[in-house]
């Protein structure tokens, strides 16, 4: 991998070519670390481009290193559908599966600490329930604002992804982040008609919010809603470099 060194200190990065790009970006975060993005340029250039905002990447490495992910426990809290729910953990050795379920308004998580990793069984359970919870109650939503903004999709995907809510490809499959069953009801259709608009303008052009716009007036109060958000554990840090 690339490095450059600045102030006695060695940033290493990735380069990923994307020629359809119109720009550069740097991205810093807990997944891939610093990204470059963007069209192919020299190595030279590459370098001369990570060092110009060096002291920007630095700082956000810093910041993603005093993030702590905690353990998860009895009193914890977990969020769904805009709620944060109080988490019960049972621990049976003698338990021949694991188990989560939401009821009474709590939590309860069924671990067995025979098993291994107690905290890595949680996350499992966290992880099983958002992706089931999606496929139920999203698919339908979908649908509704296909029907109401007229934007048809190919495919509807569900991923966890830690650095991105949601993703349309150029072939118009919509992927959506399994986390996004924390945020509240009123996010999660601002993401998917985020995403459906991008069925019809691939960027985040003026033209594209003006598409977001027709369909969602409140669209910016939303976006800095979802910006103030906690719930994503794993922030991502982007910067837009320069133009061609």
């Amino acid at each position: 991998m690339p490095q450059v060194k600045y102030n006695n200190q060695i940033i290493t990065y990735t380069f990923l070519i994307k020629n359809h790009l119109k720009y550069h970006y740097i991205s810093v975060d807990t997944e891939r670390g610093v990204v470059l993005k963007g069209r192919r340029i020299s190595k030279k250039r590459a370098n001369q481009l990570i060092l110009k905002k060096a002291k920007w990447i630095l700082k956000k490495i810093e910041h993603l290193e005093a993030i702590i992910t905690p353990d998860i426990g009895t009193g914890s809290i977990i969020p769904y559908f805009g709620i944060n729910y109080p988490v019960e953990i049972i621990q049976q050795n003698e338990a021949t599966s694991i188990s989560i379920k939401l009821d009474h308004g709590k939590f309860s998580l069924t671990v067995n600490p025979a098993d291994g990793d107690i905290q890595q069984q949680i996350r499992a359970l966290i992880d099983y329930f958002y992706h089931k919870k999606s496929i139920i109650v999203v698919p339908p939503k979908v649908e509704s604002w296909a029907r109401r903004t007229g934007l048809r999709y190919n495919q509807l995907k569900f991923r966890k992804k830690k650095t991105q809510w949601g993703s349309c490809t150029f072939q118009n499959n919509i992927i959506l982040n399994t986390r996004a069953m924390k945020l509240s009801p009123e996010l999660i259709d601002y993401l998917i008609v985020h995403e459906l608009c991008h069925t019809k303008v691939k960027n985040h052009s003026k033209e594209f919010y003006a598409e977001v716009s027709k369909h969602l007036p409140e669209w910016k109060e939303l976006n800095k809603k979802l910006k103030r958000s906690s719930v994503l554990p794993f922030p991502i840090f982007p910067i837009n470099i320069y133009q061609h």
